[in-house]
């Protein structure tokens, strides 16, 4: 048995066949011979995720399942909030549990995959409150989550984000246009820094 522990600190315990349906926890125990009673932090998943995550991998971890069962399931899994499905993909994605990332993916992103890297390509990134900002996608890929949506092909021409509103949005885009400008030298970006609010960037 392996104990899950999520960043708000719950200890979830469970067998390892479910647990290894994550490569990143497959390649920890193999990397430190760390199979039987043992815990594995989890500090980018909350306990309400890890719950979903939890049900999920139990049911892929199900030898007796058949493939009907497994589709059903998924199919059901999906039936989540905006904000479900954004943590899940974040998550699915941390833990490198391709299958719920294909199947989150195909659920939360509609239009088509697009390709990096390409000047010409522009993303809208939706807000909260349902705003909409076309960006250059070397702009939108300075956030280290848009990027790993977009190199997973999770990322269609719209991504939304529904943990970050309006207003936030725009000082992130302002910030990311910043740093993406190769013409900006290290004072002035280090000027523009100093001189706007950046706590808000993590959001995204």
């Amino acid at each position: 048995m392996l104990t899950l522990k999520s960043s708000d600190d719950e200890e979830f315990t469970v067998e390892e066949s479910v647990a290894v349906q994550s490569l990143t926890i497959k390649n920890m125990i193999e990397k430190k011979n760390c199979s039987g009673t043992t815990t594995i932090p989890l500090p980018n998943v909350d306990s309400k995720t890890s719950v979903m995550l939890i049900q999920y991998c139990k049911k892929h971890a199900d030898q007796s399942a058949t493939a009907d069962d497994i589709k059903k399931f998924d199919s059901e899994f999906v039936e989540q909030n905006q904000y479900a499905l954004f943590d899940l993909v974040m998550a699915a994605n941390y833990l490198n549990i391709k299958s719920l990332l294909h199947t989150m993916c195909d659920e939360f992103f509609i239009s088509e995959p697009i390709d990096l890297p390409s000047a010409e390509n522009m993303l809208t990134l939706r807000s909260s409150d349902n705003e909409n900002f076309t960006v250059e996608d070397s702009v939108a890929v300075q956030s280290l989550t848009i990027k790993s949506m977009v190199e997973n092909n999770c990322a269609g021409t719209t991504i939304p984000l529904p943990h970050a509103d309006g207003r936030t949005l725009v000082t992130v885009i302002e910030y990311r246009k910043k740093h993406a400008d190769q013409g900006a030298t290290a004072d002035e970006v280090e000027k523009f820094d100093s001189k706007n609010d950046t706590r808000r960037i993590t959001l995204v």
